[in-house]
């Protein structure tokens, strides 16, 4: 199953890498395509030279075998170029074979004239020839020839068949053919891997059938008729996938392949002609179109007729209809641009006599708009005072009354607790227990105790006041250097000297004393954790003030930085961050 995975995986990473390399201008690929087609005559005259050192090869030997051989290779070059020809020296080739009682050499002639005739639709007269081939002698590639011929033959006959029961009776046929082709054909052959895409794309298997495309991509070699046979198919599959941009890609290539190798039946001209149509794109399906035309009429009047004679029709009508839509909007251009005119003449000597008007109006304007320019700047810099001003009073106000109203209850816990110790020192001093009074005075544990109260206390009411303080602190240090408390509402060390900061206590001696260490101390801590701010290090105690303020937008004003209120993270839980504390 893992093993399956992967494969998959790859498959799909290879097509996606494919498609991705395969995408470029298509404008620019346009214009190779009409540089091909206007330059088809020089293809067809290096068609032509071909064509005449074979058949002069062929007229100055007297060798059977080698006449054989260049009259069948006559017939490959005719075979997509001139259908007539190509059946010429097809039948040349059985007549020399018949001639040497070479009952395989004759085998394969019948079965090229039969699958040519099926190309150029004369299905009879080729079932007829299938008929004479002798199968019990056939085998290999001959084999191999023989079913795909007549595979391509019923394929053809229940395309373009308008009874049903006929068409489905070829169809089946067709498929018995193919199928046995398939056991023979060699795995690396186009027609191997055209049979196999055909299926999967009919079966809706995109990523399957693009597969066998990517493979078939790298044993075609770029610019031959198999090269033209592949970028068909392929276009195909991103027909499947509606992916009309690579389906034209591919349909350009395929034909820019036929016409340089002359390659007269344009299927994929067609095809791409076709899709331009129904896309509305007439003038440009109509000139591709009327190429594939001329080259099919010259490999085979009767070949395609069906086919090509409903896509002529269709573009026609587009054409006739832009050219009517076309026709329409101008006459109504016309009478818009009169009846402007009239309305622009009538208009022009009201604009002339209002044009000294605007002139003059103008430079009053300017200058009025530059002075009040300048003086709602001053506003506007005047407005932002007030408003930061404002906001930082109102921060003062809500962290005195809050820290007043703390103030008051630790007083008052304070009295409680001297109350507490009296009756405690008056109980023992009435029993006299005096050892016991000198132990509880004696030892610093009471004082302890009442600093990480104090501590506690002090904690209590910085969280009360700013209760994301300790988030918005750690969002303006570098990760590495986020500090975090030991536990929840608590403070650090470093997060209460800050905090002291916060509320207005800078002074480094005073932070010291009410923390209980030593004033070097308190500096090195400032020190180490400005040297790993995300801001510069002498603005960061300025953006710790900031903490908690209630910002409002103000209108065109120019914030240099985010508030740490904005830039808020929760705080995690991983026990990690326990690196970062400092004790």
């Amino acid at each position: 199953m893992r093993r399956l995975l992967l494969a998959t995986t790859l498959i799909l990473a290879t097509c996606w890498c494919t498609a991705a390399e395969e995408r470029k201008d298509i404008k620019q690929l346009y214009k190779e395509l009409d540089a091909t087609i206007d330059s088809v005559d020089i293809y067809e005259a290096r068609k032509q030279e071909s064509i005449d050192f074979l058949r002069a090869q062929l007229n100055k030997s007297h060798d059977d075998a080698f006449r054989y051989q260049m009259a069948l290779r006559l017939y490959r070059e005719y075979e997509s170029y001139v259908c007539d020809s190509a059946l010429a020296y097809a039948r040349l080739s059985a007549d020399i074979a018949r001639r040497m009682d070479r009952s395989d050499l004759l085998a394969q002639s019948i079965i090229e004239m039969a699958t040519e005739l099926a190309k150029t639709g004369f299905y009879s007269e080729a079932l007829t020839h299938f008929d004479r081939v002798p199968r019990q002698g056939l085998q290999g590639e001959l084999l191999s020839n023989y079913y795909w011929g007549l595979g391509y033959l019923y394929g053809e006959m229940g395309f373009y068949s308008k009874d049903e029961t006929l068409k489905k009776n070829y169809l089946q046929r067709q498929q018995l053919y193919t199928d046995s082709m398939m056991n023979v054909v060699s795995k690396s052959s186009w027609r191997y891997y055209s049979i196999q895409m055909a299926l999967l794309n009919e079966q809706g298997k995109n990523q399957e059938a693009m597969a066998y495309s990517n493979q078939w991509l790298k044993n075609a070699r770029p610019g031959s008729h198999d090269y033209a046979i592949m970028a068909y198919f392929r276009s195909e599959i991103y027909k499947n996938l509606h992916d009309e941009p690579m389906q034209h890609y591919w349909l350009i290539q395929s034909a820019i392949a036929d016409i340089r190798n002359s390659v007269m039946d344009q299927a994929s001209l067609i095809s791409l002609a076709n899709s331009l149509g129904r896309g509305g794109e007439a003038e440009k399906a109509y000139r591709y179109m009327e190429f594939s035309w001329n080259c099919i009429s010259r490999f085979s009047p009767h070949m395609r007729s069906w086919l090509v004679t409903p896509i002529l029709t269709m573009i026609k009508d587009q054409h006739e209809q832009k050219l009517a839509k076309a026709n329409n909007r101008l006459l109504m251009l016309v009478g818009l641009i009169s009846a402007l005119l009239l309305t622009m003449a009538a208009l022009y000597g009201s604009v002339v006599r209002k044009r000294r008007q605007l002139a003059k109006a103008r430079d009053e304007l300017k200058a009025s708009n530059h002075s009040l320019t300048a003086l709602n700047g001053e506003l506007q810099h005047l407005n932002r005072k007030l408003s930061d001003a404002n906001l930082h009073l109102h921060d003062a106000n809500r962290i005195k009354e809050q820290g007043i109203t703390q103030f008051l209850r630790l007083c008052s816990q304070g009295v409680d607790k001297l109350e507490a110790f009296r009756i405690t020192i008056n109980r023992k001093l009435r029993v006299n227990q005096y050892a016991e009074l000198v132990k509880m005075t004696d030892s610093g544990e009471m004082k302890d105790i009442e600093v990480n109260e104090l501590f506690d206390h002090f904690d209590e009411i910085i969280l009360s006041i700013f209760p994301t303080f300790v988030q918005d602190f750690n969002n303006l240090l570098k990760p590495e250097a986020r500090t975090y408390p030991l536990r929840e509402g608590s403070l650090n060390t470093i997060l209460r000297i800050f905090a002291l900061i916060r509320m207005g206590i800078e002074d480094g001696t005073d932070i010291a004393e009410f923390l209980r260490c030593s004033p070097n101390s308190v500096y090195t801590y400032r020190s180490r954790i400005k040297r790993n701010a995300i801001c510069r290090h002498d603005e960061f105690e300025e953006k710790v003030k900031e903490i908690g303020l209630l910002r409002c937008p103000q209108p065109h004003a120019y914030s240099p930085f985010v508030s740490v209120s904005e830039r808020m993270v929760p705080l995690t839980d991983d026990t990690d961050s326990h690196r970062y504390f400092f004790h």
